[in-house]
């Protein structure tokens, strides 16, 4: 089994982890998904590096998306993360993987997770 703890989105708040085990099935790779919002997980990228820890090396706060994204096109975010949540709406598959944010995640995790980057656009 992987463990890994809550995702940090703000003072108290935390996005629920959900143990998966990778071991039942192959998981889902979602980077192509993400290329729209690219630029958006790069300026996020800021407690640390991927590669070494995961999902925990972005900064998912409220004011730290704010600030990510204050360069970028919010309408054309917000669309490139309604295509992410209907393309992972469609697979079947239950956990997912992206080599960009280093990390497995259960889907409903990440869809919880695109749901709050887009409420902070």
């Amino acid at each position: 089994m992987i463990e890994n703890k809550d995702i940090s989105i703000g003072e108290g708040e935390w996005i629920k982890w959900r143990q998966i085990d990778a071991t039942i099935t192959k998981p889902y790779n979602i980077d192509p998904f993400l290329k729209g919002s690219a630029t958006l997980w790069e300026n996020l990228e800021t407690e640390c590096v991927a590669a070494c820890c995961g999902i925990d090396a972005f900064a998912l706060w409220p004011a730290d998306i704010t600030k990510a994204c204050k360069d970028l096109d919010k309408a054309v975010l917000k669309d490139s993360f309604v295509q992410v949540i209907n393309q992972l709406q469609q697979i079947e598959d239950k956990i997912v993987v992206s080599r960009k944010l280093n990390n497995l995640f259960d889907k409903q995790v990440f869809i919880h997770l695109i749901k709050h980057l887009m409420g902070c656009l």
